[in-house]
């Protein structure tokens, strides 16, 4: 959810309310958010990495495929 979004909607709710106080409030609104879903973020820049990685040597060992030698291969295949 972005601040932007939340001010707009704060804005929407509430005619009366300064831009000022809806910005503060958004980013109030927007640190309760994180906080709360500080794990489940963890969980997914952990798992977001972990494919990254897994792709990442795929393209590396395709690679090694593409351009290295039997003995290369070998020895890249069996670190």
């Amino acid at each position: 959810m972005s601040e932007e979004y939340i001010i707009k909607n704060l804005l929407k709710n509430n005619p009366s309310m300064s831009h000022e106080a809806a910005e503060e409030e958004a980013k109030r609104i927007q640190n309760a958010y994180d906080k709360a879903n500080e794990k489940r973020n963890a969980k997914r820049q952990e798992e977001h990495k972990r494919k990254w990685e897994e792709s990442l040597q795929s393209v590396n060992d395709m690679f090694a495929l593409d351009n290295l030698s039997d003995e290369d291969l070998d020895d890249y295949f069996n670190q």
